[in-house]
């Protein structure tokens, strides 16, 4: 009686060991920062665009973030530099595994000479202030993917991964 008492005792103590590292120790669980390259050729209504952005993202789990974005963006061979940032809000949604996420506010460097309508029309997601569903998901131990509802927006690589 007392081997297998002590046989289930080892099952549930592996068990919750096992939920703990893979689900609760999770990216997506605790605070983290990744990076990605950003980089899409789109032609849409008679324009040619390029777009080539590095961008470092802030997750907390207090629900905020921030997201920084550095580069090019080129519109019709007329090519302008991006330097911004976007300060952000991630909450639960009534959705499984989605976050309702808002732009709250945007710091744009003096540097940046991209066209705001250009801007908000081939880059930011949803204007700031609108809320948008965003979902992350884990791709191995140092990636994941963020994706809106129905479009992903980019992978990126965790900076500091503790296993």
């Amino acid at each position: 009686m007392k081997k297998i008492l002590f046989a289930l005792l080892a099952i549930v103590f592996i068990c919750g060991y096992i939920y703990y590292r893979h689900h609760l120790n999770a990216p997506s669980k605790q605070p983290f920062r990744c990076d990605a390259q950003l980089i899409s050729h789109i032609e849409r209504n008679n324009k040619d665009i390029d777009i080539n952005l590095f961008a470092s993202i802030i997750f907390t789990i207090r629900g905020e973030g921030l997201l920084e974005m550095t580069g090019t963006y080129t519109q019709d061979n007329q090519q302008y530099l991006v330097n911004r940032k976007l300060i952000f809000t991630h909450k639960h949604s009534e959705l499984n595994g989605m976050k309702k996420t808002t732009i709250t506010r945007e710091v744009v460097s003096p540097g940046d000479n991209v066209p705001e309508a250009s801007w908000q029309q081939y880059i930011l997601p949803e204007i700031p202030g609108v809320e948008f569903y965003t979902e992350l998901k884990e791709m191995n131990k140092n990636a994941v993917f963020f994706q809106g509802l129905s479009n992903p927006f980019f992978v990126c690589v965790l900076s500091e991964y503790h296993d």
